[in-house]
Parts: C-alpha cells; structure tokens; sequence
C-alpha cells in the first residue's frame, strides 16, 4: 500500500488547528474514500493502457468491444443512432 495510505494524512494529523482526537477522526473518515479513489484510478489507468495497445496495434471495433465492454455499453446507450451503424 502507498505511503499516504499507510503513513496517515501529514496535512491532518500535524494541523495546528485541529486537536488530536479532530484530526484522527478526519483522517479516519477519509481512509476510505482515499482507497475508494485509488482503486478507481487504478483501473482508469488499466483502461488508458488497454485502448492505447489496442489502438496502436489496430484493434478492430468488435475486438475493442469485447475488451471494453462497460464503454462500449455506454458507447451504444448515449450515441446518436445514426453514428452507432
């Protein structure tokens, strides 16, 4: 696990303005949603390199489909039906 994760949050824990028990809770509170959003980046890099490979090595649309199923849904769902053919 990173080291932000793992060390605390600096910025909360050694604020002059919250006390100690403040600053533990906030930092508590925040644990989560920090690795809520690490994991969500993770995966949009995963993604980012995926279509980069699969662009430079001249994927075709139905492959790309099948490699990218959630965009490809969201593709299909919120296209002008003209462009989707």
């Amino acid at each position: 696990m990173p080291r932000y994760i793992t060390g605390g949050f600096p910025a909360v824990l050694n604020n002059i303005w919250l006390g100690r028990d403040e600053s533990q809770a906030v930092a508590t509170a925040l644990q989560p949603k920090l690795t809520k959003t690490q994991a969500s980046i993770e995966t949009l890099m995963f993604d980012v390199i995926l279509l980069e490979v699969a662009l430079n090595s001249g994927c075709e649309a139905v492959a790309l489909a099948n490699l990218m199923p959630r965009y490809w849904a969201d593709f299909i769902r919120n296209s002008d039906m003209s462009e989707v053919k």
